[in-house]
């Protein structure tokens, strides 16, 4: 300030030194007040010269803090007053500065819980906090679509649903919201602040949480072990594709890019459950050989042996049993499945099927029963596989 104001006085000196030296008339200037100039009054009239003590600089040069929490008497931030107002220039303004959108009032109103109870769950400003890094999802009061409770209790509840889904099209939304969860947590990395989930009605509000936020809240192995899921569920069913269309080689390109395809039993599960109706040889066979377990649980069937049982997958019974299924394992009514392949012979339309099945089982059991012979000789796992063939021949008899 002081270096412009001697810049002033030194403008003015020069100016008015300039017009004594070229104007004769001026009788007399008084260097020592730099207010008053005296002039010839023939040819000049005299002037003040005032120096402005309140100069401010121009509003690109002002470095003044604001504090975008700051709260009133009423507990309210900016971010408050924008929401109620629906200024989204405004509030896209704060959210740029960082400004918290978890600050309660003396209502306990918070940002996020004024837009939320507006029209439509105020859709035309979620939009403004979504950019900002927050994620809104509505569970529409169902464990089933809640994030939050799904990865709590070492995730239990999403192996659950993992497990009891034949089809993993059953939970696509589910994965589908935790695919935009991870997403966002990995661009989340910019903001320093710790991210927080805040529960407002029905909705989760995950607000600026990164992958780091999640592993302290529920455990870096258990949200590593979802990610798992949600990464591979788009390649599983491109493999399920691959197969449906007999495109083997590119199938197995696939399973050597994504091995957990078929070690990982979730995903291993998923894709035998929707080839269960794919009776193609080539299918079972390059499933098998491509170590898919064949005694693979199911949550419904028993075992995929009982699946392939249940659909009449004679190409899928050969091959499971064959490569090691067992056909003594028993399902939640206690039937093995020869026992439910039985019950089958009972409608009309499907014996002829169901003896197709049963010769194609009885085929898979005498190579394997050979393969044994010559590898462990007499065993008890021999005696019980000429039992079941005994058993079959039976009922193919009648």
């Amino acid at each position: 300030m002081k270096k412009r104001l001697l810049l002033c006085f030194y403008f003015i000196v020069l100016g008015s030194f300039s017009y004594a030296m070229e104007d004769p008339s001026v009788e007399n200037i008084n260097w020592g007040d730099c207010q008053t100039v005296r002039c010839n009054p023939e040819k000049y009239t005299c002037s003040k010269i005032e120096i402005f003590e309140n100069y401010r600089r121009p509003n690109n040069q002002t470095k003044e803090y604001e504090n975008v929490d700051q709260q009133d008497d009423w507990g309210d931030t900016p971010l408050h007053r924008a929401v109620e107002s629906d200024n989204v220039d405004e509030i896209e303004r704060l959210l740029e500065k960082n400004a918290r959108c978890d600050i309660s009032n003396e209502l306990d109103q918070t940002p996020l819980s004024l837009m939320l109870n507006k029209e439509n769950y105020g859709a035309h400003l979620q939009r403004s906090f979504i950019k900002h890094g927050c994620l809104f999802m509505r569970h529409y009061n169902s464990d089933r679509n809640r994030i939050s409770f799904l990865l709590q209790n070492n995730a239990q509840q999403f192996n659950k649903i993992i497990e009891t889904s034949i089809r993993m099209e059953d939970i696509e939304e589910t994965i589908d919201l935790l695919r935009q969860l991870f997403f966002m947590a990995k661009n989340n990395t910019k903001y320093t602040q710790g991210g927080t989930i805040v529960n407002i009605k029905d909705i989760d509000c995950f607000i600026k949480i990164k992958l780091s936020d999640l592993h302290h809240l529920f455990g870096e192995s258990v949200v590593n072990d979802v990610k798992t899921v949600v990464d591979l569920y788009k390649p599983a069913q491109f493999f399920v594709e691959l197969c449906i269309t007999t495109l083997y080689d590119r199938a197995e390109e696939t399973l050597k890019q994504y091995p957990l395809l078929q070690s990982d039993i979730r995903l291993s599960r998923y894709i035998m459950s929707e080839l269960l109706a794919d009776d193609d040889e080539k299918c079972w066979k390059f499933l098998l050989e491509h170590k898919f377990d064949p005694k693979t649980l199911h949550p419904y069937y028993g075992t995929i042996l009982h699946g392939a049982a249940s659909t009449l997958n004679e190409n899928a019974l050969y091959f499971l049993v064959y490569y090691g299924a067992s056909v003594k394992a028993e399902d939640s009514s206690g039937r093995n499945p020869i026992e439910r392949l039985e019950i089958s012979l009972r409608i009309p339309n499907h014996k002829q099927r169901v003896l197709f099945c049963l010769a194609s089982i009885d085929k898979a059991l005498e190579k394997r029963i050979h393969s044994l012979e010559r590898s462990l000789g007499r065993s008890n796992e021999l005696h019980s596989l000429y039992l079941m063939r005994s058993c079959i021949r039976d009922i193919i008899k009648k």
